[in-house]
């Protein structure tokens, strides 16, 4: 059990021996390791603020790639926590899980991650305040073994609210027997504004649906956003680019170029296109 400290990087790398909880504060500080020495988990029910900068990020990641670790676990923790210049990468069961209390995340890099259900690089419930990403990378990681099951969220899956500036969702795949939004899983209100969406799968041995990815429920609003090669062309399913069964929904200058079985889907609700 882990509270009221501060991780630095003289002392770095910090190793995980064991399952780690955070009760209290915790702040890591820039050049920081945290490197998981089997498969354990990092979960913070306390305040986890994690200052890396662009030249010295932190780093949370495994010691053996073959055996992987359990990432970093938010289950209705204090408010507060933040991530800056962060990379988690390596996880075998999504590289963050989120319940409830969301921690903001600016300028990370959440790689080559993998998870046994839905949402292979975050897999998030949130209440109250949204999910936020700002100026991240979510990128080659993979959701559901294979054939098996209905797959949401290859790079991240939102139950709740969220929110994306500058992100870049990349490379991300399903691998159920039926794949949707294999780069974003949103169910509820979500914005994103100013940011790329391309090279992402919605795999399935069945089905694809909305490769680059799949809104549900709620508002949707986009601006200024790529959404570019997803999907696989001759595969079963649809909407490579988008798939929307929202409610209310507006995609103000996007560009949708390249994408598998339709660069747009509107099943339910109504879509607006501007420019």
């Amino acid at each position: 059990m882990i509270a009221n400290q501060t991780w630095t990087a003289e002392n770095s790398p910090y190793v995980l021996t064991s399952d780690v909880y955070v009760s209290g504060n915790l702040n890591i500080l820039e050049g920081v390791e945290v490197r998981a020495q089997g498969n354990y988990v990092f979960e913070a029910a306390g305040r986890v603020r994690v200052l890396g900068t662009a030249d010295r990020p932190v780093h949370f990641r495994p010691a053996d790639p073959e055996v992987g670790w359990q990432g970093v676990l938010f289950r209705d923790a204090v408010p507060g926590s933040f991530f800056v210049h962060s990379i988690i990468e390596g996880s075998r069961n999504s590289g963050v899980r989120i319940t409830n209390t969301a921690p903001a995340f600016t300028n990370c890099m959440i790689l080559n991650n993998t998870s046994p259900g839905n949402g292979g690089g975050i897999l998030a419930s949130v209440s109250g305040l949204p999910l936020v990403l700002n100026g991240c990378i979510v990128s080659n990681n993979v959701a559901g073994p294979p054939g098996t099951g209905d797959i949401r969220g290859g790079g991240v899956f939102v139950k709740g609210s969220s929110v994306l500036y500058r992100c870049d969702i990349i490379g991300n795949k399903t691998q159920g027997s039926q794949g949707v939004g294999g780069g974003i899983y949103t169910d509820g209100d979500c914005e994103i504004y100013n940011s790329r969406i391309i090279s992402n799968l919605a795999g399935g041995t069945s089905r694809h649906y909305g490769s680059g990815m799949q809104h549900t429920t709620g508002r949707l609003r986009m601006r200024n956003c790529l959404i570019s090669a997803n999907g696989i062309n001759n595969a079963a399913g649809d909407s490579g680019g988008l798939r929307f069964v929202g409610s209310d929904g507006e995609l103000v200058n996007c560009v949708f170029v390249g994408n598998a079985n339709r660069g747009i889907g509107q099943h339910t609700g109504s879509l607006r296109l501007l420019n």
